[in-house]
Parts: structure tokens; C-alpha cells; sequence
């Protein structure tokens, strides 16, 4: 039985990862302050051609404008604090115990204060993190005039191979803006910062390959939501095929969709779904397939150009495979999922959960704000499990609202 860990996904078992005694784990946080490698790995510096404040406006969004600046004015202090009093052990112990490999930075200073009072880059750190104004007006139509509220935190993407003894790197969480003159090739990149051997400070353009390929631990200074941080990381097992593949199955796939709405402010919208299903014996299952044949608990289903928004376009995508995960009885078979906008360097936000066969899923996806989903309000996820029986009998199900339309299809293989 093949174990995985999991980043955009928390499922309701019994099986919790971490869990230690009270004290011990109090022991281990307030530690002093230990020492890192400065060692870089993987990571090519590519120079930043403009003021990292450049990136910040956005005319169309005042409060992303605004939450921008707190959490670059909090990574300079995070950085400046890190680069004299490496706290690799603490980031990682408390990261690693959240489902969403995020810590929340209120806590870290209220963990760290007695250690470092009168500390001036603590105590520095410590102000820009409490005076924060991280609240966002939504801008999601079907959310209208809802004040969305944030902490800020530090999320890790590449905390399952990075390395807890070599200096992190540090990233303000939001990206460059892609449509200004020579950025065209750095969509989707961020800007980030890292000390050499020597203790220069290095500005350098990041994107999510190199993150996922570089075992320095990379530091994002997010807005994150704080009972979504706060969840336990679990593990659960992935039910392989065990069947032939050319055994004759009838699978779902999706096909068409539209998204009527853009929360990118430069190139493209990488449009994404998250899922998980319960099937009728209560084991949970990853459903989703990618393209290079592993399961996960989100994948994307394609990137969509701001000329495409509003047109119905077609993709087609795996959404289950019944032989590895059964479906059948229908009305005992749980698939919860909602499609999103997602954004790499953002810690994950809240995407619904649903229960069936006394089973909890929990969906979650990396993007900048709560509310840019699309086929669902995350609220109402658990009143809509996937209809396989009308999907049977009719061979496809539209699911749309304002924001889009999303058609799931009978495909028989």
C-alpha cells in the first residue's frame, strides 16, 4: 500500500501526522537560534529589471494593492530577522503539521517573544506583523461586498524535499507583472532573496519549477486563511489499479468549460479543479489523474488566455477512473470537487468539504484570495456531490452559474 503526502487536500481520518506530546513539542519550538548552510541549490539567478514595488499596483483591486505592501514590508523584517537568527526548526516542525504546509506568523512571534525580547530586527518584525491590515473586498460577483479576513503567515511549497539545514529563501507573495515591457517571458514569477556565503543579500526572479527543484526550503510570505493553516496534516493511503487497463470500464471525463470572470491581473488564468472521492466501502481515493499519470488531489485543466474569457471552450480531462476508484452503487459513492484559479506562490484557501459513508473530505488550492473559485461557493460544496447517475443515464451534466460552466461526461472505455 503506497503512502503519499499531500498539499491541496485534507481528508478526515484518524491518522494524524506529528503528533507529539505537548511539552516536547513546546521543547523543541523555542529553541535557540541555530545555524544554516549558505549553500544555494538549483537556483539560477536571473536579475530583477525593475523595483519589486513595481509589481505592486493594481488598479482594478485597492485591497490586493494594499495587502501587497504588508507582505512585502513583512518579508524585508522576516528576512532581515532570519539572515542573523535562522529559525529552520521552527518553520519546518510547525509547517509540517499543518495540512497546508503553512505556519501562521502571528503565532510565531507570540511563540519566539520571550527569546528575542529586545531584539531590534525581532522586535521590528514583530510591529509590521501586528499592525498587518490583510482584510479584501471580494471581487467574486457571487460573493458581492464580502470583507474577506487573512493572517499572515509563511507558507513552504516545497516542504516535503527541502532541506531543514540550508538557508531558505524568501519570497513576498505576489508575482510580476507579466505584461510589462521585457517581462513577457517571467509570467508567473516571483521576486525573491537569499544571503551568499558572504552576507550579500541577492535579488533574484523565481517560478515554480525551480521551487519544486531547489532543496533550499523557499520561505513565502502569504496571506493565509487561518483555520485552513491550522488544519492537520494526515496521510492516507492511494488505492492503485489493480485491475487490466484495458479491462472495458465506463470512466468520467470533463470536456467543456467556460469561465466568465479573471482574477489574474497579468497573463494568463491557470484554470484548476480540486477533488476527492468516498467510495461505497468508505475508502478515500485521489481521483485525478494527470498528465504524467500520477494521482493528485487538484490538477489544471488549462491555462486560459484573457482574449478566451467568456467563450465556451473545450479540454478534454480525466475526472475519475472507476477501476481504481469505484463509483458504483452510485447513490453510495461520495465525489466532492470545484474548480478554481490558482496561484502557485499563495498558501491554499478553503475550497468545501462533503461526508459520505461516515468519511470527511476537506478541498483546498493554492490561490491569492478565498474567493476566486468557480463552480462553487466553497459553503455549498457538501450539498453537491457529483450526480453519476443522471451523468449515466444522460451522458454528460452541465454544472454552471455565473462565473462559468463546467460539463462532466460518461466516457466508456
Amino acid at each position: 500500500m503506497k503512502k503519499i503526502s499531500f498539499f491541496s487536500l485534507i481528508v478526515g481520518l484518524t491518522v494524524f501526522l506529528g503528533s507529539c506530546d505537548k511539552d516536547k513539542t513546546t521543547d523543541l519550538l523555542v529553541k535557540k537560534s541555530g545555524s544554516v548552510n549558505y549553500v544555494i541549490d538549483n537556483v539560477t539567478n536571473i536579475p530583477n529589471p525593475y523595483p519589486i514595488s513595481n509589481y505592486m499596483d493594481n488598479p482594478e483591486d485597492a485591497d490586493d494593492e494594499k495587502i501587497n505592501g504588508h507582505l512585502l514590508e513583512i518579508s524585508v523584517a522576516l528576512r532581515n530577522f532570519l539572515n542573523t537568527h535562522p529559525q529552520n526548526q521552527y518553520v519546518f516542525q510547525k509547517a509540517s503539521a499543518s495540512a497546508i504546509s503553512s505556519i501562521n506568523l502571528i503565532t510565531f512571534i507570540n511563540d519566539l517573544g520571550s527569546e528575542y525580547s529586545g531584539n531590534s530586527e525581532f522586535s521590528n518584525l514583530a510591529t509590521v506583523i501586528e499592525n498587518a491590515d490583510l482584510t479584501h473586498l471580494s471581487l467574486n460577483p457571487e460573493d458581492s461586498g464580502v470583507i474577506e479576513q487573512y493572517v499572515p503567515a509563511i507558507y513552504i511549497p516545497n516542504l516535503s524535499n527541502a532541506d531543514i539545514t540550508k538557508q531558505p529563501i524568501l519570497v513576498a507573495g505576489f508575482e510580476v507583472n507579466s505584461e510589462m515591457p521585457g517581462m513577457e517571458e517571467y509570467e508567473d514569477f516571483v521576486v525573491a532573496w537569499y544571503y551568499d556565503a558572504d552576507g550579500n543579500l541577492i535579488e533574484t526572479l523565481l517560478d515554480e519549477n525551480t521551487v519544486q527543484n531547489t532543496s533550499n526550503p523557499v520561505f513565502i510570505v502569504s496571506n493565509g486563511e487561518e483555520e485552513t493553516i491550522n488544519r492537520s496534516r494526515e496521510e492516507f493511503p492511494l488505492i492503485t489499479n489493480n485491475k487490466s487497463a484495458s479491462s472495458t470500464r465506463t470512466d468520467f471525463h470533463s470536456h467543456e468549460f467556460q469561465i466568465n470572470h479573471r482574477y489574474e491581473r497579468s497573463g494568463r488564468s491557470e484554470f484548476c479543479i480540486a477533488s476527492a472521492h468516498i467510495d461505497p466501502t468508505a475508502v478515500v481515493h485521489i481521483n485525478l489523474r494527470k498528465d504524467n499519470g500520477t494521482y493528485d488531489t487538484w490538477k489544471e485543466i488549462r491555462e486560459v488566455e484573457k482574449k478566451d474569457i467568456g467563450k465556451l471552450l473545450g479540454h478534454w480531462e480525466q475526472f475519475i477512473t472507476t477501476n481504481a476508484s469505484p463509483v458504483a452503487p452510485y447513490g453510495s459513492s461520495y465525489t466532492y470537487w470545484n474548480t478554481f484559479e490558482r496561484d502557485w506562490y499563495s498558501s491554499a484557501k478553503d475550497l468545501g468539504n462533503g461526508s459520505g459513508n461516515g468519511k470527511t473530505v476537506y478541498l483546498a488550492g493554492e490561490r491569492k484570495y478565498s474567493s476566486e473559485w468557480y463552480a462553487y461557493n466553497p459553503s455549498v460544496v457538501k450539498n453537491n456531490r457529483v450526480d453519476y447517475g443522471t451523468i449515466y443515464s444522460s451522458w454528460a451534466k452541465w454544472h454552471n452559474n455565473s462565473k462559468g460552466k463546467f460539463r462532466l461526461w460518461r466516457v466508456e472505455l
